[in-house]
Parts: structure tokens; C-alpha cells; sequence
């Protein structure tokens, strides 16, 4: 059977035009290649790996610093500033927390302004809590990213810190933030720790019998109950909240200025048009996200038990 006839009165489509105004970013869509790429030599490894081939008492310095990220965020429950805090006692030097804002960082994994806009209000926050301690919050906007860990070191030079603590983010790309600092520091006598505090079973504790990660549910959670159970101390257990510095270090020549640092009302590109509407839906502080807890667990048992439930 002949194939009809196209008529002649219908109008192709017009091509589609281009946007100008569309800003092409490279290296952010994930392949296959690069999820190769990791597995075959994983940061998480190189990290663990790079920690282990510092001094493991290095020398004393005149502080302890505690290096804050976007998702560890409290004061309660939170395992590096705890660390940092008992090793600030035991070396009876004061305890100094670190916040660096990465714009670049920012753009390249897509943070909202409204994502930027709740860190800024909850660094406020923290300063305070930090300051009625008597523990100064540094804040700083650094740019580029890829120098972000020699300044890092740089403060900690500064400020003769030879002992850093930080929380692990496994993000590919902080981990190799967190490679490249290992690596810095091990030049200038500062010895890194990294601390798992993300998740209740750190990665690589549960894998299938292939040795691989769980993609299903079930059976992960098999094994990890028997896990947990075992040793609940450490998997659940409440950690110290961190301990204060003296009075004194704010009459300190080089610590007592860091109280004095400003925490920035918005970040260049990430303004928030809908500053106050989120005030209201997400206000900052501890309190705030422990009354969202409360609100939103119930609900989500509700949810694994009838999810047909609205």
C-alpha cells in the first residue's frame, strides 16, 4: 500500500530557538563513567586512608579548631565539636568553630537562595549559643573553591591550630575537598580528624554478600537492626555537648577578635525574595527543628503504615 501524500498545507513546526540566557554548566550531570570513575578508587577510602598517615599526636598548638559544614549544623549531639571540645580540655587550650561560605560550591550543586538564607539565619543563631560559652563562630566567604583548603590551613596557621575536627560529608566532591586538606596538612604539622556523624551505621559497615551496597530495602534493614542492637552506645548514644572556653580568651589578641566577625545578611546570586515567608515556615534554631521533628515523625509512620492515608 502507497504511503499518502503529505499534504502540502501543513506547516512544519518552527525550530526551536536557543535561549541566551541559559548558562551551560559542565561536569554536573551524572553518567554512568563517572559513578565508574568513583567506585573504582572510592574518596570515602582515601580520606580514612589519608587520616591514618598523620602524626598521631602532632605538635600542641594554641587552639583547637572545630570546621562547621551546612549539614551539621547544631551544638547538641554532634560528634566532631565534642571531640574538639575534649581535645581542646585535655590540651587546656580554647576550642574555635569555623564556618566557610562557598559560593562556587553553591552554584555547582545547586543550593537554593532559600537553602543559603536558613544557613545564615541558623549561623546567627550559633553564634550566640557559641558565644554564651564563651567559643567564638568564625564566619568566611571564600572563593574559589578549589583553594578552599589551603584556606583552611591558612587560618589555622593564623591562629596556630594544630588539631582540626569536622564532620564527614560523603559527597564525592567534599570528599575530595577533604582529601586535598589531608594532604596540606600533613606539610604543616596540623593533624586532621574527620569524624562519622552523618548516618546511625557509618558507609561500608552493611553490604550484600557480593560485598556491595544494599539497593533494597529488606534486607538492608536486616541487617541493620542486629547491627545497631549490638552496640547501642555507640550507634545511638547521646554525645556531650561541647564545653566552654575561659572568660579570658575573649581578651586574647588573636582569638578575641573572631567573636567580632560578621555573619553576612545574604550571599552575592543567592538572595531570598521570600525572606520573610521563610522566617515564618522555617525558622532557625535548635528548638525550631526539634518542633519539626515532633510535627513530621508521626506523620511519616502514619505514612509506612497506610500510605493510601492523606
Amino acid at each position: 500500500m502507497a504511503k499518502r501524500a503529505r499534504s502540502s498545507s501543513i506547516i512544519a513546526p518552527a525550530a526551536k530557538k536557543s535561549r541566551g540566557d541559559v548558562k551551560v554548566v559542565h561536569n554536573k550531570i551524572a553518567s554512568s563513567e563517572a559513578a565508574a570513575k568513583v567506585d573504582a578508587n572510592p574518596p570515602l577510602a582515601k580520606l580514612l586512608k589519608a587520616m591514618k598517615s598523620h602524626a598521631k599526636q602532632p605538635t600542641k598548638g594554641e587552639a583547637v579548631v572545630y570546621w562547621m559544614r551546612m549539614e551539621d549544623m547544631r551544638l547538641a549531639d554532634n560528634r566532631a565539636i565534642s571531640q574538639a571540645s575534649d581535645q581542646a580540655q585535655k590540651d587546656g587550650v580554647p576550642l574555635l568553630v569555623l564556618f566557610v561560605l562557598s559560593p562556587e560550591d553553591y552554584v555547582a550543586h545547586d543550593r537554593s537562595s532559600r537553602r543559603i538564607d536558613f544557613t545564615l539565619r541558623n549561623l546567627s543563631y550559633l553564634k550566640a549559643r557559641l558565644a554564651d560559652i564563651h567559643v567564638p563562630l568564625y564566619t568566611t566567604v571564600h572563593t574559589p573553591r578549589r583553594t578552599l583548603p589551603s584556606r583552611v590551613l591558612s587560618l589555622l596557621g593564623s591562629w596556630k591550630a594544630t588539631r582540626l575536627y569536622a564532620n564527614i560529608e560523603y559527597e564525592v566532591d567534599e570528599l575530595r575537598r577533604d582529601i586535598s586538606v589531608c594532604e596540606l596538612a600533613k606539610a604543616k604539622g596540623v593533624k586532621p580528624c574527620f569524624v562519622h556523624d552523618k548516618l546511625v551505621v557509618e558507609p561500608g559497615v552493611l553490604h550484600t554478600q557480593a560485598g556491595k551496597p544494599f539497593t533494597v530495602y529488606s534486607p538492608f534493614m536486616r541487617q541493620w537492626l542486629p547491627e545497631v542492637n549490638k552496640d547501642l552506645a555507640k550507634y545511638i548514644a547521646e554525645v556531650p555537648y561541647p564545653a566552654g572556653n575561659a572568660d579570658s580568651v575573649r581578651e586574647h589578641e588573636i582569638f578575641g577578635p573572631l567573636f567580632d566577625s560578621d555573619i553576612p545578611e545574604e550571599i552575592e546570586g543567592f538572595k531570598c525574595e521570600d525572606k520573610e515567608a521563610m522566617l515564618k515556615l522555617w525558622p532557625e534554631g535548635t528548638d525550631a527543628a526539634r518542633e519539626a521533628n515532633a510535627k513530621s515523625l508521626p506523620l511519616h509512620q502514619i505514612a509506612r503504615v497506610a500510605p493510601g492515608v492523606d
